[in-house]
């Protein structure tokens, strides 16, 4: 895979989870599916809890827009609930809303991330969302995201 690439699908994948542990700690629950994000994310009570804990997030189908002072991120849950999926699309707008995130242009985002699915490293779904072959949190190696 393309070291940038790969850079950027970790930072990408750590502010996944910072939005996650930031919704989870405002009582809003990690769904279980993507169809279970529809009946919680979708309602206007995730909105305003949001707005007083230092963050907002904008549902959208299966989806948020997340940001805060730190980051903005742009995601799908998956049909069983993983929350580190992306897309060529989403990489290049977290790359250039970022200044932390490695730039890389969305053309060669797609490029990239179709040579790694050919190679195997990367797993598409029959969504919109793509996977690391080897799942987050096999490494040992943290993320810093700013």
């Amino acid at each position: 895979m393309h070291s940038g690439l790969e850079q950027l699908i970790r930072q990408f994948h750590a502010c996944q989870e910072l939005a996650m542990q930031a919704l989870e700690k405002a009582g809003i629950p990690r769904p279980a599916s993507n169809q279970d994000w529809v009946a919680i994310g979708m309602s206007r009570w995730a909105e305003l809890q949001a707005a007083n804990c230092g963050f907002t997030i904008r549902p959208h189908g299966y989806g948020m827009a997340f940001w805060n002072d730190a980051f903005w991120i742009d995601f799908d849950i998956g049909a069983t609930g993983q929350t580190d999926g992306f897309d060529a699309y989403r990489l290049s707008a977290f790359s250039s809303r970022n200044p932390f995130a490695i730039k890389i242009s969305e053309a060669d985002i797609k490029c990239f991330m179709n040579e790694s699915v050919l190679s195997g490293e990367i797993l598409a779904s029959a969504y919109i969302n793509h996977y690391l072959a080897v799942a987050r949190g096999s490494s040992s190696q943290s993320m810093r995201i700013s």
